[in-house]
């Protein structure tokens, strides 16, 4: 059965665009699936907060939530994503 899913991640402004890309990138690769983003911060601020939607079953959001820390360590590791 498909879900709602939700990716929240927070970054520094200059990367917004590539790290969007690169999750949608996955998310279409190994999932078939399409995500619809939004920017939930405001123009001045440094470290903006992003959202993605998008359906997935819950084997895939699994399986998705283990192949963003490793293939985005730098996203991860600054605490900086979270899955919803």
């Amino acid at each position: 059965m498909f879900k709602e899913r939700e990716i929240i991640f927070t970054t520094n402004r200059m990367y917004v665009k590539p790290y969007t890309q690169k999750i949608k990138s996955i998310i279409w690769n190994k999932f078939e699936s399409t995500c619809e983003v939004e920017d939930r911060s405001f123009d001045s601020d440094e470290t903006p907060t992003i959202a993605l939607y998008f359906v997935v079953s819950d084997d895939q959001f699994q399986k998705l939530q283990m192949a963003i820390p490793k293939l985005l360590p730098d996203l991860v590791s600054k605490g900086g994503i979270q899955y919803e």
